[in-house]
């Protein structure tokens, strides 16, 4: 009888044992296997038998998901030098901006190619004691953050670092991710971390100086384009008189304009000179839109025969000098 009972706690104790040392690694998870100190292996998700011993035989579990870690104003201070980088260039010189920037970082997965004889990157990171909180993590990374950052500025002018971002991402990214940096080390490589410049704060007299010029080129484009579409507009009236002059309809008009690039392009360069003389006489100024001495729209109908080859039912006449709207009152 006593045997037998020792026989079934024996097998209860077993059962237990079994029972604890089966772990799960959750689907968001990856793990190392460290046996009395020793990191042996690293497993992916998934039920895993990890034998029970006080604790001296354990998983150290590292998540799956990718950390977006912000770092906000980082003081850089930009080379002096000519930019663009070629004789004749304007030199601009050294001076101190304010960089936020985000990295995006996530732990190397048990898949990760390991070469022969090499320790695995996770393994890596375990002995490097790299946490795995966000703040923790943060703060254990943020020199090698901060040194990129500054070196890689370090090697621009502030007006390359302010029109040329995309070039200033790829030098600090080089920079971060340097083979011999602390980062690299931990065993982080490039598929595992990436570094970006989310915002360059420059010197209000600086924001100025490049504001200004390009707030003047929009303007001008924007009056271009304004330009333009009241020219387009008018165009369409002047394709209207030329059907009645010619005795066809508008859509044909439109056909042949559309089949003729250059009678198009011509035919809208006398619109907006017709625009042009138009807004003059807005602001009080009398107009005569001189084009070999005719009427301008008779003139445009005349290069529609032109270039066309067509004979009207209804030939214009021409016409010195007549006005294409009345002089403002007051100067009559």
């Amino acid at each position: 009888m006593l045997i037998t009972m020792i026989l079934i706690t024996v097998l209860v104790l077993v059962a237990m044992w079994v029972i604890e040392s089966i772990k799960i690694i959750g689907p968001d998870e990856m793990a190392v296997f460290v046996v009395f100190g020793v990191p042996v292996d690293v497993w992916d998700s998934g039920p895993h038998f990890v034998p029970w011993a006080f604790g001296l035989i354990y998983l150290k579990r590292y998540p799956k998901k990718t950390y977006n870690l912000e770092y906000k104003g980082i003081d850089v201070l930009t080379k002096k030098g000519r930019y663009p980088d070629q004789d004749g260039a304007e030199v601009y010189g050294a001076v101190s901006i304010m960089v936020d920037a985000a990295e995006y970082l996530n732990f190397p997965r048990p898949d990760t190619p390991v070469e022969e004889k090499k320790t695995h990157p996770l393994i890596r990171t375990l002995r490097a004691g790299i946490p795995i909180d966000e703040d923790g993590l943060r703060e254990w990374t943020r020199e090698a953050v901060e040194n990129a950052v500054r070196l890689a500025f370090g090697q621009i002018t502030w007006r390359q670092a302010a029109e040329e971002l995309k070039r200033v991402n790829n030098l600090v990214a080089e920079v971060f991710r340097d083979v011999d940096g602390a980062i690299v080390k931990a065993g982080f490589s490039s598929g595992h971390i990436k570094l970006a410049i989310s915002k360059i704060q420059l010197p209000k007299e600086l924001e100025v100086a490049l504001v200004g010029p390009e707030k003047t080129r929009l303007q001008a484009e924007a009056a271009t384009k304004d330009a333009e579409a009241q020219a387009i507009d008018r165009l369409g009236t002047i394709l209207q008189v030329i059907a009645l002059s010619e005795g066809i309809t508008l859509e044909d008009v439109k056909k042949r304009v559309k089949d003729d690039k250059k009678l198009g392009a011509r035919l809208l360069g006398y619109a907006m000179k017709l625009h042009a003389e138009i807004e003059k006489a807005d602001r009080g100024a009398f107009f005569q839109l001189e084009s070999s001495g005719q009427n301008p729209f008779l003139d445009m109908i005349a290069l529609w025969r032109q270039m066309t080859g067509g004979g009207g039912k209804n030939p214009p006449a021409s016409g010195g000098g007549l006005p294409l709207a009345p002089p403002p009152r007051g100067r009559q």
